[in-house]
């Protein structure tokens, strides 16, 4: 069974310098060849081959390698495995199932991935260029049953450096149960209560922007008022990042606990398909639906049923 667990990275100097550079690497490989891949279709429309696809673009890395030595320093396969986000990331804009591919930007989009030659050795994480390792804090029992690691994703969030490890785990997930009546709940989402379950039991709403929100208004007013480009305004944006960060995961810490009561608790779940999307559009109440993260928690619950051989059933808003 394939499943994946997050942990923070400690890394020294030297390492944030190889980290960073891993990041701008990979940030300007994607951003070059999205240029050149739209570049190319406006020449070629008419032609027979109207796009460049990704073993075109892995084939015009390796000269591009010689024109900016620099890329040398950085795993190549990370570097690969940015050319194969933006084919993937073409394929979901000629499918109509995304907008078109947008550049990267610093700040917003640091992280790398590794597919290969990843090994754990006690508190250290080793993979290419980084073959003494980086130290890591995480989940000792989520990491006991890895059997094999698949690929890892290295990310910055807020000045701080996390590594998301993709792994096989032993054994297979439990058959799915067939519905039934037996043993079974349905939900009802709203905003004074975060849900109500039919058998009466209401999982209260956590608000959590109501907990945060009054520190960071005060930081981005502070932020206002910095000039741009200056020590302190730099000081200050970590800051407010760090808050929003907190906000995510008390956020992310709440559905993920509730999600996983329910589905260890009933066998079948019933829950109606919301238009969170055009609930959104109500000005007065935008804020607060944000706040609840109601398709996040779809999706965790759905995750998670399969994960334990549970049933989720949605059915039509209006039935």
């Amino acid at each position: 069974m394939i499943t994946a667990t997050k942990v923070k990275l400690y890394p020294n100097q030297a390492q944030k310098i190889l980290l960073e550079k891993h990041f701008g690497s990979c940030r300007f490989v994607y951003n070059y060849f999205l240029n050149k891949r739209d570049e190319y279709y406006i020449t070629h429309k008419d032609s027979k081959k109207a796009s460049l696809n990704y073993l075109d673009t892995q084939n015009m890395l390796t000269e591009l390698k010689k024109q900016y030595p620099w890329l040398y320093e950085v795993n190549s396969q990370s570097l690969q495995m940015s050319l194969r986000f933006l084919d993937n990331a073409f394929k979901n804009f000629f499918h109509k199932n995304a907008d078109h591919p947008k550049f990267r930007k610093k700040g917003r989009d640091d992280y790398f991935t590794v597919p290969q030659y990843i090994k754990i050795k006690g508190n250290r994480i080793c993979f290419p260029k980084f073959s003494e390792g980086i130290y890591f804090r995480g989940s000792v029992e989520k990491l006991s049953e890895i059997e094999s690691i698949n690929q890892i994703v290295i990310t910055k969030d807020a000045g701080d450096y996390y590594c998301s490890i993709i792994y096989e785990s032993g054994g297979e997930p439990p058959e799915k149960m067939l519905p039934s009546a037996e043993n079974s709940v349905g939900i009802d989402l709203g905003l004074a209560k975060f849900a109500t379950l039919s058998d009466g039991i209401a999982v209260e709403n956590p608000r959590f922007v109501e907990k945060v929100e009054k520190r960071i208004n005060k930081l981005q007013r502070q932020l206002s008022r910095k000039r741009k480009g200056s020590n302190n305004r730099g000081k200050l944006i970590l800051k407010l990042q760090r808050k929003y960060r907190k906000l995510r995961n008390m956020r992310e810490d709440f559905l993920d606990k509730v999600s996983t009561a329910i589905a260890k608790r009933y066998d079948t779940i019933i829950m109606e398909d919301l238009n969170v999307q055009g609930m959104q559009q109500n000005h007065h109440i935008a804020k607060s639906i944000g706040d609840m993260s109601f398709h996040s928690f779809k999706q965790k619950l759905l995750w998670k049923a399969d994960r334990f051989g549970k049933n989720l059933v949605e059915i039509g808003r209006f039935d």
